[in-house]
């Protein structure tokens, strides 16, 4: 707490952040307001400074109301359901500086700020939180050129805050010289008025990987998504996805049965989850901290194929200062058949490009010599600094 120790050189802006620093604790105990002042004793002969922190504790301290100010479209509601403190509960000066960072987190406001009002009860006080609305909805049209998908054409709308309720409505068309992608999804954050999300996905998308693996594939399908925070830090996502493809590679048969094991039509049909730890002390720009993601899948239940994917992610933050900061990432992933069942080709891993630099489209992973055409991997590790 006390930003420093016997022997380090004096400085006032130490001192004042000492006040701040015990001030939050206090806050952090329950004591909304405390008045905290540092005395200095010089002491010339051995040319030092002795720092007395006088605290004078108020009784602790309950919330009376939370007033949220500022807010024209968004409701109450949803700036309220991100606070981790309600009316009646003791003070608590951490929770509100993490309640402030789930309300930016949103991104449905420019500026968030949390201040305790005095209430005409001596033991209790009021919050406020003043927001700022932004725009929420995006129409976007695009074309470009980049290395990877050469000519890419682009046209989207977005709501992340539909009708005021912090609903995301999102329907997006893409083609590029790779890929087209055609999506439509919804979000609902609090399903059923619980801490709970839901959602729905229809998409449809072609892949054009002939000149990196010499197949091709169409997908369509539709997911269905759910999930729930288990603490503060901790996020449970669970999906289930039904996909269609359609599979063609290269021009004869022969280089189906030895590469991809099955071309043509086969249904997918997956169930998985994902399980993220999030320690960074902001969720829009980190500078310290660290995040960590599991994912798994299991196709099988129905469908033509079967198997077990399983990746996972870590990222660490460490800033030395606002505009240098230190970001390490590794990523590792792994997918194994069963049921006598061979993965197909659109199912392996392919990175390189966009997802490793450095390295081309699908390059890096097994290949076949006769063509050089990439197979993909069946497992993958990857680290970047």
């Amino acid at each position: 707490v006390i930003p420093f120790k016997n022997g380090d050189l004096y400085e006032s802006d130490l001192i004042e952040k000492g006040v701040d620093n015990l001030t939050f604790a206090a806050g952090s105990a329950g004591f909304a307001f405390v008045d905290i002042r540092p005395r200095d004793e010089g002491n010339p002969q051995d040319r030092t400074v002795d720092v007395t922190y006088n605290v004078r504790e108020g009784a602790r301290v309950y919330i009376d109301k939370i007033d949220v100010v500022g807010n024209g479209r968004t409701l109450d509601r949803v700036v309220r359901r991100e606070m981790l403190l309600t009316e009646g509960d003791a003070y608590n000066k951490a929770l509100l500086e993490r309640s402030k960072m789930y309300v930016n987190a949103l991104g449905f406001f420019k500026d968030v700020e949390i201040r305790e009002v005095p209430s005409a009860t001596a033991d209790k006080t009021n919050i406020e939180v003043a927001v700022t609305e932004q725009p929420t909805g995006e129409l976007s049209f695009g074309a470009g050129f980049s290395s990877y998908e050469k000519f890419i054409f682009d046209v989207g709308i977005t709501e992340r805050n539909f009708r005021g309720r912090g609903q995301n409505v999102r329907a997006r068309i893409s083609t590029g010289s790779i890929q087209r992608n055609i999506d439509i999804s919804f979000t609902e954050p609090r399903f059923m008025n619980r801490d709970v999300s839901a959602g729905i996905d229809l998409f449809s998308s072609a892949l054009d990987y002939s000149e990196y693996t010499s197949y091709k594939s169409e997908s369509n399908g539709f997911g269905l998504r759910l999930g729930y925070s288990l603490n503060g830090y901790s996020l449970l996502r669970l999906r289930y996805n039904l996909r269609s493809d359609d599979l063609s590679y290269g021009t004869t048969s022969t280089q189906c049965d030895d590469l991809i094991y099955s071309c043509g039509t086969g249904v997918t049909s997956s169930v998985g989850y994902t399980l993220s730890f999030d320690r960074r002390n902001d969720f829009v720009q980190a500078t310290r901290g660290w995040q960590a993601i599991a994912r798994q899948d299991f196709a099988g239940l129905g469908g033509d194929v079967k198997y077990v994917r399983s990746e996972v992610e870590a990222h660490w933050y460490y800033g030395f200062r606002k505009d240098m900061i230190l970001h390490l990432q590794g990523l590792a992933g792994n997918i194994t058949p069963f049921g006598g069942d061979a993965v197909r080709i659109n199912d392996r891993f392919f990175k390189g490009g966009t997802t490793f630099s450095g390295f081309e489209n699908a390059g890096i992973g097994p290949r076949d010599l006769s063509s050089t055409y990439a197979l993909g991997g069946q497992t993958y590790a990857i680290g970047t600094v």
